[in-house]
């Protein structure tokens, strides 16, 4: 009874939804440019799929951060290392400045467009910054990094189910790069997908176990599929400032218990302050009655 207790908790962490996905990728044809402004359409969509109905999905706050992929700045030259580190500090007039310098010498390369998609981004320009993830994806089409960026803006932008096409493309097209994986096993987790989440970061986790992200959405995904030693063992290499975010303290403090290591188990437990409201506190109440009995 107590553990079906909690399961439902975990599903009530999880945000439950219904979803299959069937991919249709259309890719926006020839976009013209002859300089970054031209052509800005708001209503172009380039990648279209049906959804249909199939397993619970779940939805995770500990989900939530997808991360955006940038040129390698040390691969690039001077010009366009200017614009990303601008971007990232928000600095937007200094990028969009260095983005005219160099507008004449960049205009058919990929990543100097990217990199305009990402300053749109980070600005909440949505429409431009579609726009020109596309236009990279147009000058290269074997170009993961746009696409990827094209399943964060997605996710920000309400549309999940276009987010995980993205995502999906850009792991097909580069197997053994960890950001569009990572972002595609989340999408995975969060949708209930826990299988195919599980597979992927299985394989990150064994080529890149000292990455915190990636140890740690592995962690949370073993007690998701109750693999609770193996969770407890991955939670215990994670950096204290990782291991103690709440999602992953409140789930080593389950694995544990469920391991049979009661009395720590019982001390994490009681060194998580209680969330405030919402989802998160559901969860701590139910654990609660778990870890403690």
């Amino acid at each position: 009874m107590k553990w079906l207790i909690l399961l439902i908790c975990l599903k009530s962490v999880f945000a439950v939804e219904t979803v299959n996905i069937e991919e249709d990728y259309k890719w926006v044809d020839d976009i013209k440019f002859s300089s970054k402004e031209e052509g800005v359409s708001k209503n172009k969509d380039e990648i279209n799929f049906k959804v249909q109905n199939d397993d619970n999905v779940l939805s995770s706050e500990s989900m939530n951060v997808n991360i955006l992929e940038s040129e390698q700045v040390n691969k690039i030259e001077d010009g366009l290392s200017k614009i990303v580190f601008s971007c990232y500090k928000n600095d937007f007039e200094t990028a969009f400045k260095a983005m005219d310098e160099v507008y004449s010498s960049f205009k058919n390369n990929a990543s100097y467009w990217n990199q305009v998609g990402t300053c749109y981004y980070l600005k909440n320009d949505f429409s431009k910054a579609t726009l020109f993830y596309n236009k990279a994806r147009d000058l290269d089409s074997k170009f993961v990094a746009p696409i990827n960026n094209l399943g964060v803006l997605y996710l920000k932008t309400n549309k999940p189910q276009k987010a995980l096409a993205a995502f999906e493309k850009a792991s097909e097209m580069s197997t053994f790069s960890i950001t569009p994986n990572l972002n595609l096993a989340k999408v995975y987790l969060k949708y209930g997908m826990n299988v195919k989440s599980l597979r992927i970061l299985q394989g990150l986790y064994k080529k890149n176990s000292q990455d915190q992200f990636v140890g740690a959405l592995y962690a949370n995904s073993l007690v998701i599929n109750k693999e609770f030693d193996s969770a407890a063992k991955i939670f215990s290499k994670l950096n204290a400032n990782v291991k103690n975010k709440i999602e992953n303290s409140l789930n080593y403090s389950l694995a544990l218990k469920m391991i049979g290591k009661k009395a720590e188990a019982n001390d994490l437990f009681s060194s998580i302050a209680p969330p405030s409201s919402g989802i998160q506190l559901d969860y701590y109440n139910k654990l609660a009655s778990i870890i403690k009995e």
